[in-house]
């Protein structure tokens, strides 16, 4: 978790899948601020990397927080609570 101007932000960066047809990957992203505010994002994109790549930047993005202090924080496998 981070915190963020005094408000503890959780991001969460879904592991990416293949579309039904085999030929798109998408990858969910929701950040939930303070005690519930949630934003719900989706990425789509060629492969698992270029999807989990365009995650990131759009969460560093949304928070305005560079990548590394994203990442800072990060629990593969975190349970959202």
């Amino acid at each position: 978790m981070l915190e963020i101007d005094g408000v503890p932000v959780t991001i969460v960066i879904e592991r990416p899948e293949v579309d039904r047809a085999g030929i798109a990957w998408r990858c969910r992203v929701r950040v939930v601020r303070g005690n519930g505010r949630l934003e719900h994002s989706q990425v789509v994109g060629a492969s698992a990397s270029a999807v989990l790549q365009q995650a990131l930047d759009l969460a560093s993005r949304r928070l305005g927080i560079s990548e590394a202090e994203l990442l800072g924080g990060a629990d593969v496998g975190g349970v959202l609570g």
